[in-house]
Parts: structure tokens; sequence; C-alpha cells
């Protein structure tokens, strides 16, 4: 099970807005509301640039997650 908002939680604990997320990767604001929402899932390029723009790995995200459900 996944759950929502553990990216858009990632993004301000970092002090992003979504905006400011959005271009740090080249994708489009409605790109990063829908992988905060669960509508798409970043692809592994994208989780790559997420890990290095939000200064975290993306194995202790899944991990809390799996720890949450």
């Amino acid at each position: 099970m996944r759950r929502k908002g553990t990216l858009k939680e990632l993004r301000l604990f970092a002090g992003l807005t979504r905006h400011q997320l959005a271009e740090a990767l080249g994708k489009s604001d409605s790109t990063i509301q829908n992988w905060e929402t669960g509508r798409s899932q970043p692809n592994a390029n994208d989780i790559v640039r997420l890990e290095q723009v939000l200064n975290m790995r993306w194995a202790d995200v899944i991990l809390v997650q799996k720890d949450l459900s």
C-alpha cells in the first residue's frame, strides 16, 4: 500500500514549493502534483534527481512507507 503525501511532505521539509521542485527537475508543476497525489509515479531517472534535490534516499522513503502501512 502506498501512502499518499510522502513526496509532498519531503518537499515541504526541504523548504521547496511545488514550482521550485518542478523547476529543479525540469518538470511541470502538474507532474509534481500528480506524483504527490499518486496519479502517476516518477521514473528511475526522476527518482535519482529527486534524491539529489531533496537530499534523501528513495529506499529510505519506501521503508518508511512500508512501516506505516
